[in-house]
């Protein structure tokens, strides 16, 4: 049987840990990760400004938790915890996107009857948005992330489906990560905020004069001008 003595000594060892990794590099981490978040938080604040509803507003304002909640983490060197972060900033948007619209299914959904996979979603914006699919397939073409669909390798180390992704063994302080796999954090963090950017620039292409500077200027340096004609043109119908 394990003495009390030995779970102080666990807790100890991961309050050392914890507080160790962020003492070396929790500030540098913090830094690197609004940077690997600035597209999606930039989105955030016209969202916040411009695209609210009143419905299911609770949802956008958990993707910036969600984005606040994945630097801590990294501070912290809790890498593995953080994916579910990365993962819900994904989910919450997408939920937004369709909720916002549906104020009778928000309604069921927060009484535990109503509930959207991410593959329905995506094909809700597909089917009924104007240009959508063309202009992701744009972006596609010009995107700077290693992983397409981030949603997929995030989904894949949540469920631990192959022996690569199990979760560490040992000693709980083993929950705490090297610098550099809180760096590869990093890079994941900002691949979910290119693709979340993605999405909405699919989204709201059509609204392009009403867009900050900062995501605009963003999008011509990957697509040129002439792409981002075809962008804010696809199927000639302005975003909603």
């Amino acid at each position: 049987m394990v003495s009390k003595t030995s779970y102080q000594t666990e807790s100890d060892q991961l309050l050392a840990a914890v507080t160790q990794h962020n003492k070396d590099a929790g500030a540098s981490l913090l830094e690197v990760m609004d940077s690997a978040s600035t597209l999606l938080l930039a989105w955030l604040q016209y969202l916040d400004r411009y695209a609210r509803t009143s419905v299911a507003d609770e949802l956008l304002t958990g993707v910036r938790s969600a984005v606040i909640e994945a630097a801590g983490v990294a501070a912290l060197g809790l890498v593995r915890p953080g994916l579910l972060s990365l993962r819900a900033e994904i989910d919450l948007l997408l939920s937004w996107l369709y909720y916002k619209d549906h104020a009778k299914e928000w309604a069921l959904a927060n009484e535990g009857g109503f509930f959207k996979l991410k593959s329905e979603l995506v094909t809700y914006l597909n089917n009924t948005m104007p240009g959508f699919q063309e202009r992701y397939n744009l972006l596609l073409k010009v995107a700077d992330r290693s992983q397409k669909e981030p949603y997929v390798l995030l989904s894949k180390h949540v469920h631990s489906q192959t022996a690569a992704l199990l979760p560490p063994g040992g000693k709980v302080a083993s929950l705490v990560a090297n610098v550099a796999l809180c760096h590869e954090f990093v890079k994941l963090q900002r691949e979910v905020s290119e693709y979340l950017g993605d999405l909405l620039a699919s989204y709201y292409a059509g609204r392009w004069s009403e867009l900050p500077t900062s995501i605009t200027e963003y999008l011509e340096a990957r697509l040129g001008d002439e792409g981002c004609k075809r962008l804010v043109t696809a199927n000639a119908v302005a975003g909603r």
